[in-house]
């Protein structure tokens, strides 16, 4: 394979005796800042797929066989497009590489192809694989290559402006690096807010479906003084929630019975909210939320 001059490279005359090679450290930095830039990407991929699940009441996806292929898949297509596709720019660069104050280019001092930055990439791979060694080497090669970098022919340069390492990186660093355990500790802590969060979601969407069904019921009710035999004979569609698998209206006494699907959170899965009618004095009916399966501490306050 050549990857001397890839179709993208734009050849120039370049001393590349004049280039200042970075070292292992900031190199390392660089390194450390694209990490926490994917780490807040897959993050919020993650808040994502939370929020889907929350709204579509559809948990049952997590246990689908190609939910894990699809996830990981799509983390390693970040990586791969993010680094390849930055580092093969006109900026030469990925974001913490930007912020460093570095570029990568080829030997001759040019701009890297796309084919040239994916063969680093997978050079890096195999780097990693024989336990890092291949950047263990980097400080004691004559231009401060790592093994990635002799074998697709490529060098990291430090531009004209950074003689020194930003202090704004490094701020950057020092920052994030004593984020990182509070991030830990408080994502670990706050899993089961997130929990409690996404079955409430789910619970008002119930609750929700319910009030709807009872409102339909009553003016049913007034219009030809007897309880509908189903939701349809009240000629009214009711947006049922996906979180909702079944409306029921009993005849004698016109309690409606709304149940839970099996793919919300385990607490209320499969289980039921009655809404029972008390018909005034005025002929006015009002509703009562209540539960005979669901503990109280999942049920919302309007249903205790």
């Amino acid at each position: 394979m050549d990857l001397q001059h890839g179709s993208n490279d734009t050849v120039r005359a370049v001393d590349t005796d004049e280039l200042v090679h970075a070292g292992f450290w900031v190199r390392f930095l660089a390194a450390f800042l694209d990490v926490l830039v994917v780490g807040a990407c897959v993050i919020l991929l993650i808040f994502a797929i939370a929020a889907l699940i929350a709204y579509s009441g559809r948990e049952s996806i997590l246990q689908h066989e190609l939910f894990q292929p699809f996830f990981y898949g799509v983390i390693i297509f970040l990586v791969v497009s993010y680094t390849i596709l930055m580092e093969s720019s006109d900026d030469s660069a990925t974001l913490g590489k930007r912020w460093m104050n570095l570029k990568v280019l080829d030997t001759g001092g040019n701009q890297l192809s796309l084919l040239r930055a994916m063969a680093r990439f997978i050079f890096r791979l195999f780097a990693l694989a024989i336990f890092a060694a291949g950047f263990l080497i980097q400080p004691f090669t004559r231009r401060k290559q790592a093994l990635h970098d002799l074998l697709a022919g490529t060098i990291v340069i430090r531009t004209d402006t950074s003689r020194k390492i930003s202090i704004m990186a490094t701020l950057l660093v020092l920052f994030m690096a004593l984020m990182v355990p509070v991030l830990a500790i408080s994502s670990t802590a706050g899993l089961p807010f997130v929990q409690r969060h996404i079955l409430k979601v789910q619970m008002n969407h119930g609750i929700r479906t319910g009030k709807e069904a009872a409102l339909a019921v009553a003016r049913f009710y007034h219009n030809n003084g007897r309880v509908p035999a189903a939701l349809s004979d009240a000629g009214v569609k009711i947006r049922r929630s996906p979180h909702v698998a079944g409306i029921d209206i009993n005849q004698q006494n016109g309690e409606i019975t709304v149940t839970f699907s099996a793919t919300v959170r385990k607490g209320i899965s499969s289980k039921h909210l009655i809404f029972t009618p008390t018909l005034a004095a005025d002929q006015s009916i009002s509703w009562k939320c209540h539960s005979a399966d669901i503990e109280m501490q999942y049920l919302a306050d309007t249903c205790k």
